[in-house]
């Protein structure tokens, strides 16, 4: 377990203390007190020293690409979504259009006399097809009942 301050691993590795420090902040590199880092942890987050240099700016940049695809993609579906916001509302007022204005917005009415004069002729209507039944009129009237069969 070799422990190097951040000046030589920035040396040996390649990198600025900016981008070592940036790691630690990030929680990508694990630091001791006195800013110690050990190697393993090095090659863990930053690869083999002497090998390709880490390259922050790369990886930032990749961040950065990442990020503005995303933005642009975030901003493409805030304007789909608000154009099938506009078309719900549209087929909402179509739907109005076609079925009326809705029976608890109308103010309330009267009763109507008219279907309460239905529903009293209904009634007595009724009220004189049992009577009728009850006299027995059809066979009064010339009429065939269901206990007579017609003559032919």
């Amino acid at each position: 377990m070799t422990i190097i301050s951040q000046r030589d691993a920035s040396k040996r590795w390649g990198i600025s203390r900016g981008a070592i420090q940036r790691a630690i902040r990030a929680g990508r590199l694990s630091a001791s007190e006195g800013s110690q880092i050990e190697v393993s942890e090095m090659v863990r987050v930053f690869g083999e020293p002497g090998a390709e240099p880490w390259n922050g700016a790369k990886e930032a940049g990749g961040e950065a690409i990442e990020i503005v695809r995303l933005k642009a993609e975030n901003d493409g579906l805030k304007r789909e979504l608000g154009r099938l916001e506009s078309h719900l509302t549209d087929l909402r007022g179509e739907i109005l259009r076609l079925t009326g204005p809705k029976a608890d917005a109308q103010a309330p009415t009267k009763a109507d006399p008219t279907g309460r004069r239905v529903l009293i002729a209904l009634g007595v209507f009724t009220a004189l097809v049992i009577a009728a039944i009850a006299l027995d009129l059809p066979s009064r009237l010339g009429h065939p009942t269901q206990q007579e069969a017609p003559r032919r």
